[in-house]
């Protein structure tokens, strides 16, 4: 017996709790017991992601393959095939064939007699009966006594149906009923199998779903501009919601209602994030052996899926990243003047160097927009709405000078209601 399924990830350990004590069963009857073996998997994308949008369709499930092996009980050169369980019902009857996987049972005995015996050849009142399957000639020559003509199929297959009791004259056991329930059992696997390729026998939740990376950093990006990056510990001792799960919480809620969505600048951000930490991140690790938060960061962001358990160290890539950045940009303090007229409206082209969620004392969020001009002069903007500007490039804008400052020792200019005009590089 040899079969192959394809079971999701969800499934695989109710599966292989019946096979455990089917098997416990088989050992005690001195019966072989089935054998599961992983060949493959795959990722599949779960029903009701999005088509208006790809990449935000950003649920997944994994799918493993695996093959199913065993053998039925044999003796005299008889092997179990099916349990065909007779039902009755006001005048109807059904035969249900229950076959081993990989067994063919003869379609004559769709139809057959439920209370007919090949071997004793007796009618009698009979909920199950079962088909064995002649397939060599015993090891000491010896044969069962057939006491009727049996089914001979194209094949050459010989079969008989046989009830409870005559089944231990074919398998030879002293615990004939106890075996026949097993091999009852035996032939609902193909059924169990089937099922477990559809059904979620562990229930709802999220725990078995996996994320895809891109949509997924899209959000931490965007939940990093709205509130800033807050790492699950401080969640945990300062109150809030950390960024990984407020990123999961969004890609639900778009999910089901459509309502949030990345902006074009956050989702860009996110995928240059990606680059970097698959370009760069291995030689960082590299530098840094013992570093396993490094490790594990570059070891999560090289797979295009993330189990639940991984997304918290996946956020806080967008963190990294933007540190890093942050390290590599030219110093703006030194040197840094006020340009244009306090109060007045202008025009000026500037680079914008870092964008930073940020808490007010009343406990409004915005976010903070650091810009410089072509001169390292350094310019900032508080606003709830600079989503759509990216760091590292350049944008031409209209603004208004709010004031003239000082932060640190350097000289800042700080602007108000700063419209883009247009993307310069």
């Amino acid at each position: 017996m040899e079969q192959e399924y394809l079971i999701p990830e969800r499934n695989l350990g109710w599966v292989q709790g019946k096979l455990e004590k089917l098997n416990k069963r088989a050992e005690k009857l001195g019966v072989p017991g089935i054998q599961i073996r992983i060949v493959a998997e795959e990722m599949r994308t779960v029903r009701g992601n999005s088509e208006e949008v790809p990449m935000f369709g950003g649920r997944a499930e994994k799918f493993y393959k695996v093959l199913v092996s065993g053998e039925a009980p044999v003796l005299n050169g008889w092997t179990f095939v099916a349990t065909l369980q007779h039902v009755a019902e006001n005048g109807n009857s059904a035969t249900i064939v229950l076959a081993v996987p990989g067994e063919t049972v003869p379609a004559q005995y769709r139809e057959t007699d439920g209370r007919w015996c090949d071997h004793c050849r007796t009618h009698r009142d009979r909920n199950d009966t079962f088909i064995v399957k002649k397939i060599s000639q015993s090891l000491d020559g010896s044969s069962v006594p057939v006491k009727s003509e049996v089914l001979v199929n194209p094949s050459g297959d010989t079969y008989q149906q046989v009830g409870r009791q005559c089944l231990k004259d074919f398998l030879g056991h002293v615990s004939p009923h106890k075996l026949a329930d097993w091999a009852t059992e035996l032939g609902l696997l193909d059924s169990l199998f089937e099922g477990a390729e559809t059904e979620d026998y562990q229930g709802g939740g999220r725990g078995w779903l996996y994320v895809r990376l891109d949509p997924f950093m899209a959000f931490v990006s965007e939940s990093v501009a709205r509130h800033g990056w807050v790492s699950r510990r401080q969640a945990r001792e300062q109150g809030g919601v950390a960024t990984a799960d407020d990123a999961t919480n969004m890609m639900e809620e778009w999910r089901e209602e459509k309502t949030i969505v990345p902006t074009k600048a956050n989702i860009e951000l996110s995928q240059r994030a990606i680059e970097w930490a698959r370009e760069e991140l291995p030689e960082m690790v590299r530098r840094q052996p013992d570093n396993d938060f490094l490790y594990n960061l570059a070891t999560v962001t090289r797979l295009d899926f993330l189990g639940q358990k991984m997304l918290g160290i996946a956020a806080a890539l967008m963190f990294v990243y933007m540190r890093e950045m942050q390290k590599r940009a030219p110093s703006p303090e030194s040197g840094s003047e006020h340009f244009g007229t306090v109060g007045a409206r202008g025009e000026f082209t500037l680079r914008v160097v870092e964008l930073r969620g940020i808490t007010y004392q009343s406990g409004g969020e915005g976010v903070l927009v650091r810009f410089e001009d072509g001169s390292g002069n350094v310019a900032t903007w508080f606003t709830s709405s600079g989503r759509d500007f990216v760091p590292g490039k350049t944008y031409r804008v209209k603004a208004s000078v709010r004031r003239h400052d000082v932060f640190k020792g350097a000289k800042q200019t700080v602007l108000n209601r700063v419209q883009m005009v247009e993307e310069v590089s």
